[in-house]
């Protein structure tokens, strides 16, 4: 009698030990992702990269510009740089082949087929975990543009705004710029009512690059106060096409 009791609790174990298995095996399946798919393994990393170009002042996509995207730090990739041709409405997309999950850092050349060339420098695309999903996204224009405007107060005051004062920027180093508006290297405007003045209007300077612009701005104020010299002002260009504008606010006067 003794011995048929311990033969059934040894059964029962096993069954026990069966039923925790295939629990197991259930919980495993459902956390892969090939499951119930033939022939299926899992899916590697997957990189690339898509975006717009347009022109800023239209909207309108830029057909036949040539995109480059180099890989300058971050995983690594089995070819260091891939090209696109804009189509379709200025549309570009490029994919890498990633050794690796992770992240990569590429600068971005952009050549429109009738604009200077610009580099977009330490772009992050970070690798994904399905095909198909793509980094950036962005839309980006033809040719980078100043979008600031310098907000002037009188020093010493919460706001009292430099109004209607002739003002003049001197450019002292940085990008490359074209425009009919710089005259020995002095762009020239005023501040309006509200104390503001555009740093640049598009007509009139535009830069050959992304790198900062670098100059001092003049604020001639009225007499007897004289000229008050804002120095080394840094200005980074825009090359999105959804840009609201930056306002840098300076203080003038003694």
């Amino acid at each position: 009698m003794i011995a048929r009791v311990e033969w059934a609790r040894s059964r029962w174990t096993r069954v026990a030990v069966v039923v925790t298995g295939v629990a197991l095996s259930f919980a495993l399946a459902a956390c892969d992702p090939c499951t119930g798919v033939a022939h299926c393994e899992a899916s590697p990393p997957y990189l690339a990269a898509s975006g717009q170009i347009v022109d800023r002042v239209t909207g309108a996509g830029v057909d036949g510009t040539r995109i480059d995207v180099v890989r300058t730090s971050g995983i690594t990739v089995g070819s260091d740089s891939v090209s696109a041709i804009t189509s379709g409405g200025g549309f570009w997309r490029v994919e890498f082949d990633p050794a690796d999950a992770g992240t990569l850092v590429v600068d971005v050349q952009v050549s429109p087929p009738e604009a200077p060339g610009y580099r977009v420098r330490g772009v992050p695309l970070a690798t994904r975990p399905h095909g198909g999903d793509a980094n950036l996204n962005a839309t980006w224009v033809t040719r980078p543009y100043f979008n600031y405007a310098g907000e002037l107060f009188r020093r010493g005051t919460i706001d009292e705004r430099i109004q209607n004062r002739p003002v003049e920027f001197r450019i002292t180093g940085g990008v490359r710029t074209v425009g009919a508006g710089v005259r020995d290297s002095i762009y020239s405007a005023a501040t309006d009512v509200g104390g503001r003045v555009q740093l640049f209007p598009v007509t009139e300077l535009l830069p050959l690059g992304t790198d900062d612009l670098i100059g001092d701005l003049t604020v001639f104020l009225d007499p007897p106060l004289g000229p008050s010299v804002i120095r080394d002002i840094h200005l980074s260009p825009s090359y999105m096409f959804f840009d609201v504008g930056r306002i840098a606010r300076y203080a003038v006067g003694p």
